[in-house]
């Protein structure tokens, strides 16, 4: 009896110490998102960075075969950092696909998918591929988390499609440069918005935009200096504040700082534009990012 009583005391004592064994989460919330995100562009570059710079310093030595062998090596490294970065916080990367692809249509996955398919084209081109490399990783401060996904886009107009692709607002938060929103109009752009909806109020710290199309291609050349791109614009917020912006006239992601505004949508109007270089009148816009508190 006493040594029953014994290993009953032992059993009891193993189990307070480990504790009940956790059940995996079955849902994800809008923070649990912006953690395993933030955690995985941090690691994203330091991964993707040394690999792709012995390729691009010797694509023209690959055959397809090898670049394509090279390249996925890369991408099962890219993957087992996203798994690693959902298990830090007990969580699946199938859970992470479905928040994404509640809001965006697509999952996480086809977005790291995409990304990574554009940093090759460039790759493969002789082209610049750092920004992309880097993205978001370099450029969310503090406690912030990247708010994109949450969004729904609409615009004043859009271009209509055509053979190179879809113009239309939604482009502006799919992740890639090598899409955007173009205007509609037959002027040059100034006027034209764009309104980006959240689900609920959020507080909104930082606006990030590349203000034109940030692709390169052979058929066309540079489409970022072919095209307009925004010089002035407005930031309107739900309770009718307002913020001016002015941009540099280049490709890079473009962030600037604000004072935390509670709202339930940020619309971007237009005031001015760049019309050096360009060879056609549509306005365009590649990326928009709204980072703060969900």
């Amino acid at each position: 009896m006493k040594r029953t009583v014994s290993i009953l005391i032992i059993v009891l004592t193993a189990f307070l110490v480990v504790g009940c064994p956790k059940k995996k989460p079955t849902e994800m919330s809008e923070r649990d998102y912006g953690l395993v995100v933030k955690k995985f562009e941090q690691q994203f570059p330091s991964v993707i960075s040394g690999p792709l710079k012995n390729i691009s310093e010797n694509v023209d030595e690959y055959s397809d075969a090898k670049l394509k062998e090279a390249v996925d090596e890369i991408k099962a490294d890219v993957m087992k950092v996203l798994e690693e970065s959902c298990k830090h916080y007990e969580f699946s990367v199938q859970l992470l696909d479905e928040m994404h692809k509640k809001t965006s249509g697509k999952t996480y996955t086809d977005y790291v998918n995409a990304r990574f398919d554009e940093i090759l084209e460039r790759v493969r081109n002789n082209q610049p591929y750092e920004d992309l490399v880097w993205a978001k990783s370099k450029e969310i401060k503090g406690e912030a988390q990247d708010l994109t996904f949450l969004l729904k886009a609409s615009s004043s107009s859009a271009l209509e499609p055509g053979k190179y692709g879809t113009y239309e607002a939604v482009n502006v938060i799919d992740g890639l440069t090598s899409t955007c929103w173009a205007d509609g109009t037959k002027g040059n752009g100034e006027g034209e918005w764009i309104k980006l909806t959240f689900p609920k109020d959020v507080t909104v710290t930082r606006f990030g935009m590349i203000p034109g199309y940030d692709r390169y291609s052979e058929d066309i050349g540079d489409r970022f200096y072919l095209n307009l791109r925004v010089k002035k614009a407005n930031l309107e917020f739900s309770d009718g504040s307002t913020h001016e912006l002015t941009f540099k006239d280049n490709r890079k992601m473009q962030f600037f700082e604000l004072s935390p505004k509670t709202t339930k949508y940020v619309k971007l109007t237009v005031k001015e534009v760049y019309t050096d270089k360009a060879q056609a009148d549509d306005l365009c816009i590649s990326e928009i990012e709204i980072q703060g508190m969900p």
